[in-house]
Order: C-alpha cells, then sequence, then structure tokens
C-alpha cells in the first residue's frame, strides 16, 4: 500500500474516533492513536524527526487513567478531523495529524483561557524539576502557573512534560 492509502487508514481511524461520542474515552483514544502510528510512523518520521522519536517513546508508555480530556479538547479535535478529511498535501496532514495527537494527549482548555501575550493556546505540563503544573502557551512559549494563572515568564531551560490527570487533580485544575 502506498502512503495515501496509509494515510487513508488513519483518517478512518480517527474518524471512527468522533463518529461516536462514546468513543471519546482514555482507553479508546489510546487505542486508536496506537493504531493509526502503525500506519504513518515510517512515512511521519522523514519529515518530523525529532517529534517521532519523542512520541514513538510516548505512545506505549501511555495510561488511559493518566489521561485527561476535557470538552474543548474533544470540539478541537472534531474540527481539526473535519480538516485532516479534506487535506490532500501529505507535509499538511502530518501537521494536522501532529495537531490532533498532541490536542488529545495535553490537556487543555482554549475555549476557556488564552496566552495574556499573544492569545496562543495554553497546554498543561509538569516541570520536571519543581514537579509542578504550569501552562505553556502554543504559540510564544510563555508559561503560567498552572493554578492560579499567573505569568512566570518564558521557558528557555525549564524541562517539561505533559501533566498527567492525577498531577491536574493535586493542583486543584480537574475537580
Amino acid at each position: 500500500m502506498n502512503i495515501y492509502g496509509h494515510l487513508n487508514k488513519v483518517t478512518r481511524i480517527f474518524l471512527d474516533l468522533v463518529f461516536e461520542p462514546s468513543n471519546f474515552n482514555p482507553p479508546k483514544i489510546i487505542d486508536e492513536l496506537r493504531e493509526s502510528w502503525t500506519y504513518i510512523e515510517k512515512y511521519i518520521k522523514n519529515a518530523h524527526p525529532k517529534w517521532t522519536s519523542n512520541w514513538d517513546k510516548t505512545i506505549m508508555n501511555l495510561n488511559p487513567n493518566e489521561l485527561a480530556i476535557s470538552e474543548d479538547m474533544v470540539k478541537d479535535t472534531r474540527k481539526k478531523i473535519d480538516k485532516l478529511m479534506k487535506e490532500r498535501r501529505v507535509k499538511d496532514y502530518f501537521s494536522l495529524y501532529i495537531s490532533i495527537v498532541e490536542g488529545l494527549t495535553i490537556y487543555n482548555k482554549s475555549y476557556e483561557e488564552s496566552c495574556d501575550v499573544c492569545q496562543g493556546e495554553l497546554h498543561y505540563y509538569t516541570n520536571i524539576s519543581s514537579k509542578t503544573v504550569v501552562k505553556e502557551c502554543t504559540t510564544c512559549g510563555c508559561l503560567y502557573n498552572g493554578k492560579y494563572g499567573t505569568k512566570i515568564g518564558w521557558g528557555k531551560d525549564i524541562s517539561l512534560r505533559p501533566a498527567n490527570k492525577s498531577e491536574l487533580e493535586s493542583e486543584g485544575i480537574l475537580g
């Protein structure tokens, strides 16, 4: 099968995910991401090698009990999958795929909050050194305290990883 056949399979996997509202549960999301990865990995690694390497390590370690999903994440995913269905340029398809994967695995509330500096989308991460939850702007990189929303600055030398559900709950972000 050629690249377009594989991308068509990925699109059908994502369509299955958004077709039924009950499919938006963490175990189903992780299963669909893993299945889509088998079709796209060998192609996307040439266009986005660093992201592919990081995601390849992450995908097998995803724990459905630690995946936090907001209503905004569901809305964004549906919109992105609509765009994905129409996309014909492979590089743009890969960018949308990455956006969908990150949109489903990195907690955010894009319709409720945005960066004070550039109005970009904020994603929740855990600062590995301080073990605190922070929000990072996907556009300018500005950091905010995850719990209080106060601006921290820009994260040049900070090591971040996506925040998991238990960390978000312990900070009082998820109730």
